[in-house]
């Protein structure tokens, strides 16, 4: 986990998890765990939610998967999944994304998407991206 958090404990990861679960009600969305077509292996974790922790940022695109399977396409189709989920089974109008400065990958593949660097977020030690989804 070398671009993002990580929990010290199982039981911190749980806790984590479930916050996050938690907020599907709420929200109508939360994160979505990856599994491999061919053997259901987890590889990963993301997708669309908000961040129990801090939501003030309000709705984000965010995805972690086990280094192994970088630079599969794996983080490309999950985002355009839940890109596309958001368009058109929520009401998201601006969604949020986060990549550390060393994660080269991620901000490419976040401005490839069509997110625009909006800065950096020195207290997350991460650069923000926005994307717009719906005009008001």
């Amino acid at each position: 986990m070398r671009f993002t958090h990580c929990d010290k404990t199982i039981d911190d990861c749980e806790r984590r998890l479930s916050a996050f679960e938690a907020r599907r009600k709420s929200d109508g969305f939360a994160p979505w765990v990856i599994r491999l077509r061919q053997d259901q292996r987890i590889i990963g974790w993301g997708g669309l939610y908000i961040d129990p922790f801090d939501p003030d940022w309000g709705p984000e695109l965010g995805y972690f998967f086990n280094p192994d399977f970088w630079g599969q396409g794996y983080a490309t189709e999950l985002a355009k999944t839940a890109i596309d989920h958001a368009r058109h089974q929520t009401a998201i109008p601006v969604l949020t994304a986060f990549a550390h400065p060393g994660n080269r990958s991620s901000a490419k593949l976040l401005r490839r998407l069509g997110f625009e660097k909006l800065g950096f977020v020195r207290q997350m030690n991460r650069d923000r991206f926005s994307m717009v989804l719906k005009t008001v």
